[in-house]
């Protein structure tokens, strides 16, 4: 795995199919709970999340095995 170079003020979007039913056996819920956002999400409520870890560009830096 590479290192993706991303320009300055960039967009990223992301899409999530959630499956908050009794058939998804990844749900940790059962039987499946309503999430809402009260604007405290944490962890437990949330079935979609993204980390980004990020480091300033340097020059040479996509060359870098990120693995």
């Amino acid at each position: 795995m590479s290192l993706i170079k991303i320009p300055a003020k960039s967009v990223i979007n992301m899409v999530g199919v959630y499956g908050n039913t009794a058939t998804n056996p990844s749900n940790p819920n059962t039987p499946p709970r309503f999430v809402y956002s009260s604007g405290k999400m944490h962890a437990l409520d949330e079935m979609f999340t993204i980390l980004m870890i990020y480091v300033p560009c340097n020059e040479g830096n996509e060359k870098v095995n990120a693995e």
